[in-house]
């Protein structure tokens, strides 16, 4: 690959003054300097009478655009609107479910209760209470073969070695699925690094190559 170069610190610090002083020396220094004085609006430009509204703010409502010249203060405050105010007379009531004959509910005291926790691992496990069985919920090992076996084990990752002596340590990854009675692939694990860059690939942009950049 053919070398590629970076900016490091010093040639940033380097090309920041270049960039600065190319600003500097092209920046009027004075008004009459600017080609368009005419062009900005100055005190005496702005509108006689303009001024803060004395109309108070009003609540919501309609959305309108609104017809005052007038500016509003930063501090201005709209009114409550009471319109919108909490019509549930006894919170309590609520909370306690007694209302319309709803059951309150109970957080547990230690967390989710073990018979939920219990039915969502069998749900999940797709078993009922009399087929559950503790050695359904296992980890994951990984073993290394030459070929895969007839059938497979669950929770197991079979390496498949297919680098042979040069690379020995290139296998493919497959694992047993039981409700399809067969493997299914993952992947492996050989990494192909012939599109990456070096890093004897990479050098630093020298100052001189910087103003040559700059005086373009």
């Amino acid at each position: 690959m053919a070398a590629q170069k970076f900016l490091d610190d010093n040639g940033l610090v380097y090309l920041w003054s270049k960039i600065k002083a190319k600003i500097t020396a092209s920046l009027p220094t004075k008004t009459s300097e600017l080609t368009n004085d005419s062009g900005f609006i100055t005190s005496a430009d702005i509108p006689e009478g303009a001024a803060a509204s004395t109309t108070t703010p009003k609540m919501d409502g309609t959305a309108a655009v609104g017809t005052e010249k007038a500016f509003a203060r930063g501090d201005h405050r709209h009114p409550s609107d009471t319109s919108k105010q909490d019509t549930i007379s006894d919170l309590a009531t609520i909370r306690s479910g007694a209302e319309a004959g709803a059951t309150a509910y109970q957080k547990p005291a230690n967390g989710i209760p073990a018979a939920d926790l219990a039915s969502a691992v069998q749900t999940s496990l797709g078993k009922a209470d009399s087929a559950l069985q503790p050695g359904d919920i296992t980890g994951i090992s990984f073993e290394v073969v030459n070929a895969l076996p007839a059938t497979g084990v669950s929770g197991v990752i079979y390496l498949k070695a297919i680098g042979g002596a040069s690379n020995p340590d290139a296998y493919e990854e497959y694992v047993w699925l039981a409700s399809q009675n067969k493997f299914e692939k993952l992947g492996d694990t050989n990494i192909d690094l012939s599109g990456y860059m070096l890093k004897t690939d990479i050098t630093t942009i020298s100052n001189s190559e910087i103003d040559t950049i700059t005086a373009a």
